[in-house]
């Protein structure tokens, strides 16, 4: 394997789908949110993208059948607007630039490629100045500020939005696409068991989208 590729598992056909980024380190309430926003889209794992960057290591079922770390896919025309969601806990080095955009643009190319024009990202920071449950962030800051009061929510103003992917929602920005990230502070006490519920409230609501 000499660079990052989608195996095909399976097809939806979608329309107009919307593309969601719900990748996240484990034990992150995004992965919560991802798990929750799969069952009640009732959506179908579609495809497994796999790269030379994850991890060199492979997880062994009790079957005894091994596999290489992925990213999963799933597609859900169940809903309106449809989805194509993006689950898992890889991701590149950090530090490798190359790696984290060659991943970003095969995602980018898999989801433009299933009729994607919208992406959204739901990732959580830590900021000490953080009070509100959400934020919000787009490619431009009159839709941030109109989306932010829609949702009743604050606009992100913390610097740097940080996710498994990198680059992907820059990238869509660049080729002309809707980005919007939603963002929940982590606090690291029982509210943050709360979290998984309210960024998917939120990105429901900001995508008027209804759920089971």
């Amino acid at each position: 394997m000499d660079r990052s590729f989608v195996r095909i598992l399976g097809s939806v056909t979608l329309r107009e789908p919307v593309f969601v980024d719900l990748t996240a380190f484990q034990g992150s309430p995004v992965q919560s949110t991802g798990q929750i926003l799969i069952e009640k889209s009732r959506a179908d794992k579609i495809g497994e993208l796999y790269s030379p960057y994850f991890e060199d290591y492979v997880t062994v079922a009790s079957s005894g059948l091994s596999s290489l770390p992925k990213i999963e896919f799933h597609a859900s025309s169940n809903v309106t607007p449809n989805l194509l969601i993006l689950t898992g806990e890889q991701n590149a080095d950090p530090n490798d630039v190359y790696a984290n955009y060659e991943i970003a643009e095969t995602v980018l190319d898999y989801s433009v490629a299933q009729g994607c024009k919208t992406f959204v990202s739901c990732t959580v920071f830590r900021s000490r100045r953080a009070k509100d449950a959400v934020y919000v962030a787009s490619a431009t800051s009159s839709e941030a500020s109109v989306l932010a009061e829609r949702l009743g929510v604050k606009t992100f103003g913390f610097g740097r939005i940080v996710s498994q992917m990198g680059p992907l929602l820059g990238l869509a920005k660049a080729r002309g696409f809707r980005v919007i990230s939603i963002l929940g502070p982590l606090k690291s006490s029982p509210e943050d068991e709360t979290l998984p519920g309210i960024l998917l409230d939120v990105l429901a609501e900001a995508l008027e989208l209804k759920l089971i």
